[in-house]
């Protein structure tokens, strides 16, 4: 069974996330795991207050959801970015790292990497799957 972490989730619902919410089924497809699995991990979001979720209709993101997720994102970016521009990896790879990374990486590691890429402190970059 494919293990997918809350913050997958959370980026995930960000990068489909519309006006309209997202649909689980989408969540499902992207992450490539079953509706049961999404649905289960709806309920603890919700419990968290990072989503609203109720049965057969879409998410939303709560504010604090919307916080979190565009801080995973910004997160990501900026490790995708080092990894292209330092590492000179290719965009395939350097999102393969950044998925890797972006889970062990603390808020502190990040604002030190963001100010060596960038020379200080960014707006949150828009997320570019």
């Amino acid at each position: 069974m494919k293990h997918v972490s809350k913050e997958d989730y959370l980026k995930t619902i960000y990068e489909l996330y519309s006006q309209h919410g997202v649909r689980m089924v989408d969540i499902a497809r992207k992450l490539n795991i079953s509706k049961p699995s999404v649905s289960e991990m709806a309920r603890k979001l919700t419990k968290e207050k990072l989503i609203i979720s109720k049965p057969y209709s879409n998410i939303f993101l709560t504010s604090k959801g919307k916080i979190e997720s565009k801080e995973l994102a910004k997160k990501h970016e900026i490790i995708k970015k080092f990894a292209k521009s330092v590492l000179d990896h290719d965009d395939k790879t350097a999102y393969e790292e950044a998925h890797k990374l972006e889970h062990a990486f603390s808020k502190e590691s990040i604002e030190r990497l963001e100010e060596f890429i960038y020379g200080k402190k960014q707006e949150a970059p828009p997320y570019v799957g």
